[in-house]
């Protein structure tokens, strides 16, 4: 079970990561939100887990992150300015949040109760709105979406088995959550890249390889798709039967592994030396960005042009959390982490 003195770590820490002093220099702040990169301004807080962001149109971001009373807090840019920090619920919560919107004003956010149940916070396009689904996990839940209204939620049980639940537009399923079987650590990443396609990633537990199941109408089995991981998998996808999915090696470079809508590619090493689990994120058909925690706690990160992988790019600044990255227009990436501070930094 994820605890709170870990958040501050990016919940799921790499072996033998070593995170940034409390006596680093903070970063340095910018006078306004603008598109140059490399410059950091504070948004202010003092959260005790990573923040998470979603975007649900151009000019809109969603900032989330937990307060020092483990509550759900909550910032938005809207086209012009930041709005001020405002607390959801008082609902005390022990994971990191992930956040997911299935289209235009809305917004769900999850993250594990006190009791181990997920707990679902969701903006309706009128007011916050608050669920317990149940549940127990041992870390924070990963969520998808393939259509308006429709939620899958998945997360890893305690005897380190997936655990699924789904909402079909009116209502969530089951009383219970379904099993799909494993035995699996730390949390899945899910993916779709289509309607009624889900493609689950989650690191084995026997022999750190990755671990693959998709749905296609019914769930498949579990594929392995071998590879020595340290970190969770995450997964992304530009297009139309397309897969990339990303994580730390045993060797702490940045692996990579694609689908290409016939078969999967082989490892493909990224190089760098990492700290965060990656995060990564398409602007456009093929493209991509992909963003990890540096070991001497620096975000560093590549693009990908539809041919070839950029040099990797610092962002100069000193940074105590993973970072969370969205794009709400091409070539536009937006990064959030914790500063020294312990407050949301953007760039």
């Amino acid at each position: 079970m994820v605890h709170l003195p870990y958040l501050l770590l990016g919940i799921a820490p790499i072996a033998s990561a070593q995170y940034a002093s409390a006596a680093a220099p903070a970063l340095a702040p910018r006078a306004t939100v603008g598109p140059s990169a490399g410059r950091w301004e504070s948004l202010g807080n003092l959260l005790v887990s990573p923040p998470s962001a979603v975007s649900w149109g151009a000019n809109r971001i969603d900032i989330f992150g937990l307060d020092v009373k483990a509550a759900l807090n909550h910032k938005y840019w809207n086209g012009r300015s930041w709005s001020n920090w405002h607390a959801i619920s008082d609902k005390q919560l022990i994971s990191e949040p992930v956040s997911l919107s299935w289209g235009d004003n809305r917004l769900d956010v999850f993250a594990l109760g006190t009791s181990g149940s997920v707990i679902q916070q969701y903006w309706d396009g009128k007011a916050w709105g608050i669920e317990d689904l149940g549940g127990v996990l041992q870390n924070n839940p990963s969520v998808a979406s393939w259509g308006p209204n429709r939620l899958d939620v998945f997360g890893l049980g305690l005897n380190s088995q997936v655990y699924h639940k789904v909402r079909n537009g009116t209502s969530w399923g089951g009383p219970g959550w379904e099993n799909l079987g494993g035995t699996m650590r730390a949390s899945p990443s899910a993916v779709s890249w289509g309607p009624g396609r889900i493609n689950l990633f989650v690191r084995s537990a026997l022999n750190g390889s990755l671990q693959h199941k998709r749905l296609n109408g019914n769930w498949g089995g579990w594929e392995n798709l071998g590879g020595s991981l340290v970190s969770d998998p995450v997964a992304v996808s530009w297009g139309p039967n397309r897969l990339d999915v990303f994580a730390v090696g045993i060797d702490h470079t940045l692996q990579h592994k694609w689908w290409n809508g016939t078969s999967w590619g082989g490892w493909e090493s990224l190089g760098g030396r990492w700290v965060s689990v990656p995060v990564a994120v398409s602007d456009q058909p093929e493209r991509l960005g992909v963003y990890c925690q540096g070991h001497e706690s620096a975000v560093w990160y590549r693009h990908w042009n539809g041919t070839a992988w950029s040099p990797y790019t610092g962002l100069n600044g000193t940074i105590v959390s993973k970072p969370s990255v969205v794009s709400r227009v091409p070539e536009r990436f937006d990064v959030f982490a914790l500063g020294t501070d312990h407050a949301v930094w953007h760039n």
